[in-house]
């Protein structure tokens, strides 16, 4: 499936996409911080399987928010 970002700077917002297996940078911009994320599928298989002591939700899709999205966009890493 998708994880769904969103990035924020001083002046605007910006939205996007992340699949398994495509380049991490547009997760990692500088000077922008993840303030949004939405996973599920592939993308949240990762994510489970790469970070423990998250709050994470046993359901389908999974959402966070402020520095829990920060933190995993800038820790995610591709299989």
């Amino acid at each position: 499936m998708a994880l769904f970002y969103t990035l924020m700077d001083y002046n605007n917002g910006t939205e996007g996409e992340w699949h398994v297996g495509q380049d991490l940078r547009q997760l990692n911009e500088y000077g922008r911080t993840c303030v949004d994320l939405q996973a599920d599928g592939h993308e949240l298989e990762v994510i489970r399987e790469q970070f423990t002591g998250i709050p994470m939700a046993s359901g389908r899709v999974v959402r966070w928010k402020g520095d829990n999205a920060a933190f995993i966009a800038m820790n995610i890493r591709n299989k």
